[in-house]
């Protein structure tokens, strides 16, 4: 739930800047897209140890390529946000 609301916090902060601070101003979230991206990254890396294990089935590797593949399309996206904000 955190999570979330820290998203919508920062993003709404991003393209509005202020306006909505009445309504929500957790600064906790301040700066929640650098640890979400160092999250995704720890991820990644994290799977990336269990694909390299040479006694995982062919089943379990395209199950862990799979993931790895929707966590980088996480990651694109929250290079993306954080790109393309003035904050």
């Amino acid at each position: 739930m955190v999570h979330g609301l820290c998203f919508i916090d920062w993003a709404t902060k991003c393209f509005e800047g202020t306006k909505y601070n009445s309504f929500y101003d957790y600064k906790v979230c301040d700066d929640w897209i650098e640890k979400e991206i160092e999250r995704l990254f720890e991820i990644l890396h994290n799977l990336n140890l269990k694909l390299n294990n040479p006694d995982i089935s062919n089943e379990r590797q395209n199950q862990i390529k799979y993931k790895m593949a929707i966590i980088k399309g996480f990651q694109n996206a929250t290079f993306s946000l954080r790109d393309s904000c003035d904050r």
